[in-house]
């Protein structure tokens, strides 16, 4: 492949596959559920976008296993295995204060996402009415604050307050890195006629 069809290649890539397939459908998601949820009025660009840097950093991941495998079902794989890590270390189906699963969580992208959008939602609030089932209350609930819960969920913004910027940085480097990976792996291939 000459450099011109290279370039035109990882371009077509992006503008027809990242652009209608994973960037429009989480703005026009956003645009309709954010309000429908009576989530906080001004923060919806907030989730937005970080369901856009979500998209575009697991497409990025997608295309950068795909361009260093040679067989199709290898790619699979190693996409498959990556997503299921970021499901398992991603901050809902465990939170941990242990610095070795922390260490684990920090390198899923899943995590840093879920933590801009808790972030965004929790900071903030004032009265949260708290009533797990669980609870010794007797089923009355107590007012906690959005900052509270959120240390409590180990995503303690009290001694960081630039989590959201922090979170965001991180999950667009990643989808930086990923893009990236994928071009120099095309480009440094050699490809059969």
């Amino acid at each position: 492949m000459t450099k011109a069809g290279f370039c035109s290649y990882f371009a077509s890539k992006i503008v027809c596959d990242l652009v209608p397939l994973r960037l429009l459908p989480p703005v026009i998601f956003g645009l309709i559920v954010y309000p429908l949820c009576s989530l906080h009025a001004g923060r919806g660009a907030v989730f937005v976008c970080a369901t856009l840097l979500l998209n575009a950093t697991a497409t990025a991941m997608c295309f950068f296993a795909a361009t260093v495998s040679k067989v199709a079902g290898t790619a699979n794989l190693w996409a498959s295995l990556f997503f299921i890590y970021n499901i398992v270390f991603g901050g809902l189906l465990l939170t941990t204060k242990s610095t070795a699963v922390l260490v684990f969580m920090q390198a899923a992208f899943f995590y840093h996402a879920y933590a801009i959008l808790m972030v965004n939602e929790f900071h903030g609030d004032s009265e949260l009415q708290f009533n797990p089932s669980h609870s010794p209350l007797n089923g009355h609930s107590a007012l906690i604050s959005g900052d509270t819960w959120l240390v409590n969920v180990g995503m303690d913004i009290v001694s960081s307050p630039n989590m959201l910027l922090r979170d965001t940085l991180i999950l667009a480097v990643a989808c930086l890195t990923f893009w990236l990976g994928g071009y120099f792996s095309l480009r440094t291939q050699r490809y059969l006629r």
